[in-house]
């Protein structure tokens, strides 16, 4: 995945990469280094909880955001 997305950085989530630690980050940078020609950085959440549906949430909240405001400003007649 990280080869056809070449992200800047992957983060680690959930309640085994918390366990692990930084030490887990530095075990998936080395095998990442070791088998790709990427230099993603890897870092673990320090959010608690289920970080992805924390994500998905906010996405869903600006995307419905900017729907509204489009839906408003098309309703507006032209001055």
């Amino acid at each position: 995945m990280a080869a056809v997305l070449d992200p800047p950085l992957i983060v680690l989530a959930g309640e085994v990469a918390r366990a692990g630690g930084p030490g887990l980050a530095d075990r998936v940078t080395a095998a990442l280094r070791a088998t790709t020609p990427l230099d993603t950085a890897i870092a673990v959440t320090g959010i608690t909880g289920d970080p992805v549906l924390l994500g998905a949430l906010v996405a869903a909240h600006q995307a419905l955001r900017e729907q509204i405001i489009d839906n408003l400003r098309d309703a507006v007649p032209a001055a």
